[in-house]
């Protein structure tokens, strides 16, 4: 499913998973909104910025790792 992302909760994407369906949000586009998509656990997310995402998600990972004692 792709829904507007808007419309996500936490808890309508857990009903989707446990139906086995993914969820792939579109468009997200702004750093605050895909921290919220990845903390409801999407599968994917469509955006207008690719490349920024991927930063983001390069920057998040870094961060991760750092956390790790």
């Amino acid at each position: 499913a792709s829904p507007n992302y808007k419309l996500l909760t936490q808890e309508n994407v857990k009903d989707c998973h446990e139906h086995r369906i993914q969820v792939v949000p579109w468009t997200v586009n702004e750093d605050k909104d895909w921290k919220t998509m990845i903390q409801i656990e999407v599968d994917g997310i469509i955006t207008d910025f690719p490349g920024r995402l991927i930063g983001y998600l390069k920057e998040l990972a870094s961060q991760q790792r750092q956390d790790v004692p």
